[in-house]
């Protein structure tokens, strides 16, 4: 078979192929050229699934003459002009092969003009050839629509989606758009009728346009800066928590992008405060200097290639991290809400056990109820939790703590609070390289062995070991547990597979006081107080609330009193 030289043509059909794959391909590399001429304002019309028409006009800078024909030219950009170019781009559409490849496979009518000029020009083309262009008045900016999209390749155009689904799909680009670039303001056509228009607004109102159900006190604005990183946006508290990332945006240096790494790094910060399945959302934009990422590997530039990914990496955990830390209510549970509650009656029995308060619920007609709440009620009782004094009242189930103070009822879960405080001691003793040890008289022959990672891990926490034997456990935990309890915690420790962090996770988790398990009130209080202190002393580090607060207010709705 022999080798011949393709028509120009065909090479931009094979273009387009990569550039163009769908209507809502065309929708963002047209608006990415009117961001790219300084548009405020853009308005994008659509007729079915936009195969049919799309028409973008923007009042952007617009194009003279002979760079609006120019512009048709594969290859041809006003972005670059030297190889040190690509490694230095700042604006969105450089390729030089969106439109040409756009007309090789549809109709286009364009018009632009440059403000100085009294008259713009006006081009025809069909199947990427002008067939008609002269010169005529207008508005400055530029009027582009495309018509019978894939007409030519009934192949590529058989391969399209629904109407509504292409649609759809186009509404999705835009939604990155109106996201993103919170000045410009966007008007939204369909089938003739005015869909939305979104005027300028600052980011987080954009966000709440977008997404109705989403209140402002839920999202924490950030802003953040170091070492030629500049991230800021809108990220959501972890009680706004999602079943999925469909609302995780992110742009770098003004591109969206659907890339996993980065919505992976956007997730990673809410470890620690969401439960599995659980996702934040948020819009998060991300500048640094242009040489430190390469945005010329992907033909819908849809990825990019970073230079240092780590240091991406650790920027944006920290900004969220710092963001999340900052807002320290971003954690706190609260029972209340506007809807009713319908409460069953119940019988209520209470046996008086000398200062001993003893309450059981007892089986009524509407079914079986069971409760137990034990703790001396007494003024003495007193427990500090974030600056404030409550009484303690006592243990539900022998696993839900319960405070109180004049306008507030707290309930602490055990388990959790006490996990939350072990987690950020062995993080801080890591962190600081602090390492208090006990030396055990009997040292604990462990039934197991360890590998180098795992004992690295514990002698990093402050466990001594040889030749298999603990010598020397950390002080935290010699106060707490047995011999026979601390052997059952790494033995069921070493068995799961975990990273760093999820060890960190799980040697809490079961380091900690168990639900059910009757506690003193001097361990109570020693718990909540040093929760108290904690950076995130509302979730456990597996991210289950460890307190849910009841206001006056709030019982008082449950009573119908309000």
């Amino acid at each position: 078979m022999k080798i011949k030289k393709l028509d120009k043509n065909l090479i931009n059909k094979i273009a387009a192929g990569e550039v163009v794959e769908r209507p809502a391909s065309v929708v963002k590399e047209l608006i990415e050229n009117s961001i790219d001429a300084d548009a405020t304002s853009i308005i994008l019309e659509i007729t079915g699934g936009g195969d049919r028409l799309i028409r973008i006009i923007d009042n952007g800078s617009g194009m003279e003459k002979d760079d609006l024909r120019l512009a048709f030219e594969r290859y041809a950009t006003s972005k670059i002009s030297t190889i040190e170019d690509l490694f230095k781009i700042n604006s969105l559409g450089f390729r030089g092969e969106a439109l040409p490849s756009i007309a090789s496979v549809s109709d286009i009518d364009i018009y632009s003009k440059v403000a100085k000029n009294k008259e713009g020009y006006y081009l025809k083309l069909e199947k990427g050839n002008i067939i008609e262009e002269y010169q005529r008045g207008g508005p400055t900016g530029t009027n582009i629509t495309i018509k019978n999209l894939f007409a030519n390749i009934p192949v590529r155009k058989k391969f399209l989606k629904s109407e509504n689904a292409e649609y759809l799909e186009i509404m999705n680009v835009v939604k990155n758009f109106v996201l993103f670039y919170p000045t410009i303001q966007f008007r939204l056509l369909h089938n003739g009728k005015e869909i939305k228009t979104y005027v300028s607004a600052p980011i987080i109102n954009r966000f709440i346009m977008l997404y109705k159900d989403v209140k402002k006190e839920e999202l924490i604005e950030i802003n953040y800066e170091k070492d030629g990183f500049k991230i800021s946006g809108i990220i959501s508290r972890p009680f706004a928590y999602r079943k999925n990332k469909s609302r995780i945006y992110i742009s770098v240096n003004g591109r969206f992008l659907k890339d996993f790494k980065l919505i992976y790094y956007f997730t990673a910060p809410y470890g620690q405060f969401l439960m599995k399945g659980q996702f934040p959302e948020g819009v998060l934009e991300i500048k640094m200097e242009p040489e430190f990422l390469d945005v010329n590997v992907h033909p819908r530039k849809t990825e990019v290639k970073f230079l240092s990914p780590s240091t991406v990496r650790n920027n944006v955990f920290e900004a969220i991290f710092n963001g999340l830390q900052s807002n320290t209510d971003a954690f706190s549970y609260n029972s209340g809400n506007d809807e009713e509650v319908k409460i069953e009656q119940i019988e209520l029995n209470i046996k008086k056990r000398g200062k001993q308060g003893n309450f059981e619920f007892t089986k009524s007609e509407k079914g079986e109820y069971s409760a137990s709440l034990s703790g001396r009620i007494s003024e003495h009782n007193e427990i500090k939790f974030r600056d404030k004094d409550y009484i303690y009242i006592g243990t539900l189930f022998q696993t839900y703590i319960l405070l109180k103070s004049e306008s507030k009822m707290l309930l602490i879960d055990q388990h959790a609070a006490d996990e939350r405080v072990i987690f950020e001691k062995i993080e801080e003793d890591i962190n600081e390289k602090i390492k208090l040890s006990q030396e055990l008289l009997f040292p604990i022959e462990l039934q197991f062995s360890l590998e180098n990672h795992q004992l690295e891990f514990l002698e990093d926490i402050g466990f001594a070991i040889k030749e298999n034997k603990i010598e020397a456990i950390p002080t935290w935990l010699n106060m707490r547990h047995t011999k026979e309890e601390i052997d059952r915690i790494l033995c069921d420790l070493v068995k799961e597979k975990h990273d760093f962090m999820d060890w960190i996770k799980q040697l809490a988790c079961k380091s900690a006081v168990k639900g059910g398990q009757k506690l003193p009130f001097k361990l109570i209080k020693e718990i909540i107080e040093s929760l108290s202190k904690c950076k995130n002393p509302y979730q456990c580090p597996h991210g289950r609330p460890t307190v849910i607060e009841w206001t006056k207010g709030n019982i008082e709705k449950l009573f119908k009193r309000k």
